[in-house]
């Protein structure tokens, strides 16, 4: 790989947006839930630059590393997450790794992934009809005379059988209105008794599934990212922070104006006040800044209030300036359990990092690796693994691998293993399962 590059690409992963779009389902068997309950598939929307650097494409798994549950749609009355970052690192071809730094943001959702759940919410509303007993097979007739031959009037429109009233309640929610059923069945003629019959087998609470939903209030989940050879997450990290508020801010400000310029001093607009594209922020970014060289030499990059450097550690000191400060994991680890990380990596066995917060998977890990040194990892590194991927836990080398605490248990894994795996809880600061070799070897290391 040529490593003279600062970064090496900005991509943005979300939900397809255009005209046509299909939404692929991230997890399967989910043809029972309802549209905005499901997981999908992120997918790369955009990025700089166009084409793959003939030495680094992408990764074709880079979309499942910035969402590693899938995507998740979230409805405007409910709870709408704050940006959250979080860090991963994808191995290319040539073994060569690709340090990646995500900033996860929602926005209102778009007209063409709007469509597409229309279009899903339809499908969904004819599974749950297919799939709901008829009500004439839970039903006794009470006057099997003045049942015959009625016609009752369908929600959609048009005469039905008897046998074809909308279907009956289902969790989550109801096709069909048993006082609507009554009613219009009483209408044509039946008389109260069989309205009152198919209320009673229909259950008391019923509650009609609407023919469409208003999509356009939903929220949808979409990330930035920076992909380079080159460990500067915290750097990258509060580009996309800045860039971020910035977008904001300039959404804000056009709404405000009117035009991208504001004037002052008897019309003549402020140099500080023209709006500059997003998209010169990022080209500048990714072209014009130069890699500091070895040693230390800095170089400061400016965007609206932040200032950037980026300096790297001299050939001789290597572990000057790490990719976190080392204090960090002593945050979250007591020194035992810092040295039992060590020592289970000095060790070569394979060890699972499990939290609830995705960011502190890649910190632990970098951590860990800076701590090591003279040594090095040469083995399986994925500081954060998808929930697609957990099957490669059971691989049989060594391995330092973090993934969310709901991804996995503990219990079965170290079971399924023959508790050949340590597993690190970085929330609680526990060790649920240890190689009991693990174990040993601390002992003999801390022998006095």
């Amino acid at each position: 790989m040529d490593k003279s590059r600062l970064c090496d690409y900005f991509i943005v992963v979300g939900a397809p947006s255009a005209p046509g779009s299909v939404l692929h389902p991230g997890e399967q068997d989910q043809e029972h839930l309802h549209p905005l309950d499901r997981s999908y598939r992120a997918e790369l929307l955009h990025r700089y630059p166009l084409k793959d650097h003939r030495d680094c494409p992408i990764p074709p798994a880079t979309p499942m590393f910035c969402f590693p549950s899938a995507l998740h749609f979230v409805r405007a009355g409910g709870d709408i997450p704050v940006p959250r970052a979080h860090y991963f690192t994808a191995t290319a071809g040539d073994a060569d790794r690709l340090y990646g730094s995500v900033l996860v943001f929602y926005e209102p959702i778009e007209d063409g992934t709007a469509v597409e759940l229309d279009r899903l919410y339809e499908q969904w509303l004819r599974t749950q009809r297919d799939s709901t007993p008829v009500l004439a097979d839970r039903m006794t007739p009470v006057n099997s005379d003045s049942v015959a031959g009625v016609g009752i009037e369908h929600q959609h429109g048009g005469p039905v059988s008897f046998t074809s009233l909308p279907p009956t309640p289902l969790a989550g929610g109801t096709v069909g209105s048993a006082a609507g059923g009554a009613a219009a069945n009483t209408a044509n003629g039946a008389g109260p008794a069989v309205a009152a019959a198919a209320a009673s087998a229909l259950g008391p609470e019923v509650d009609t599934l609407p023919q469409t939903e208003d999509f356009t209030r939903v929220y949808v989940p979409k990330c930035i990212c920076i992909l380079s050879q080159h460990t500067f997450y915290l750097q990258f990290r509060e580009f996309l922070t800045t860039l971020y508020r910035l977008a904001l801010s300039g959404s804000l400000h056009s709404h405000a104006t009117g035009s991208g310029l504001v004037s002052h001093d008897h019309g003549r607009p402020s140099v500080t006040d023209i709006h500059i594209p997003l998209e010169r922020h990022i080209s500048n970014f990714m072209r014009d800044v130069p890699l500091p060289p070895l040693g230390h030499v800095e170089v400061l990059y400016k965007l609206g209030m932040c200032n950037l450097y980026f300096k790297r550690a001299p050939p001789n000191r290597p572990m000057m300036f790490p990719p976190f400060p080392i204090r960090r994991i002593f945050e979250h680890m007591r020194a035992e359990h810092v040295e039992l990380l060590l020592c289970c990596l000095l060790s070569e066995h394979k060890v699972l990092l499990v939290s609830r917060e995705l960011s502190l998977l890649t910190m632990v890990s970098e951590i860990a690796f800076s701590l090591m040194y003279p040594f090095e990892w040469q083995h399986v590194f994925i500081p954060l693994l998808p929930r697609a991927l957990v099957d490669i836990l059971t691989a049989p080398m060594p391995y330092l691998i973090g993934t969310h605490i709901d991804f996995v248990k503990p219990k079965d894994l170290a079971n399924a293993l023959n508790s050949e795996v340590a597993i690190f809880d970085l929330d609680t600061d526990e060790v649920p399962v240890l190689n009991a070799y693990c174990v040993v070897t601390l002992a003999v290391l801390t022998y006095p």
